[in-house]
């Protein structure tokens, strides 16, 4: 894979910065790729050298930052618990755009696309594989991916959080206690 140079991903990162920015005021609805532009102080011709609308870019912001929390899981597979606080860290230090994508409804996708990634999946498969889960198994999937992402986005949503430590100890407490 041929690496982008200095000054496309600079381009690439103001566009992203323009659209986080116009995104925080607006519904990506009622953002042109004009006001992007602007925001951003790139030519619209650059911009469409990248990107075919603001949805596009959009994808791209998700992409980048769902693959940077997919690199965290990969990086500490030892243990499961160990893995969640990445991830909630991860989160944590990503929150002002992790609460655009969750609240605002940009992408209703995003919730499945971050935990959809393999390396959440293969996590919370193993645990559904609990002989007391079997007939069951996909609903208890469903189960805890909903609400463990319901979790997570109240937890991002309170000025006052729990450290990720203590609230991967508060999911994971809730996910033993299942029997």
């Amino acid at each position: 894979m041929k690496k982008e140079d200095q000054r496309v991903r600079l381009s690439k990162q103001l566009l992203r910065n323009g659209l986080i920015s116009l995104l925080k005021e607006k519904s990506i609805h009622k953002i042109s790729v004009r006001a992007i532009c602007d925001t951003a102080e790139i030519n619209r011709t650059t911009f469409y050298k990248y990107y075919g609308s603001q949805y596009d870019l959009l994808e791209d912001i998700e992409t980048v930052l769902l693959d940077e929390l997919s690199e965290k899981i990969t990086d500490n597979p030892d243990k499961q618990q160990s893995r969640l606080v990445q991830i909630l860290y991860f989160i944590s230090d990503n929150k002002n755009i992790f609460k655009l994508l969750v609240n605002n409804n940009i992408d209703i996708a995003f919730p499945q696309k971050m935990l959809y990634l393999p390396e959440i999946q293969k996590s919370l498969s193993e645990f559904t594989k609990r002989e007391e889960f079997a007939p069951y198994s996909d609903y208890t999937y469903e189960f805890l991916v909903n609400g463990g992402y319901c979790i997570i986005r109240k937890w991002i949503n309170q000025e006052k959080r729990e450290s990720p430590e203590e609230l991967a100890d508060y999911i994971y407490s809730l996910y033993n206690s299942m029997k």
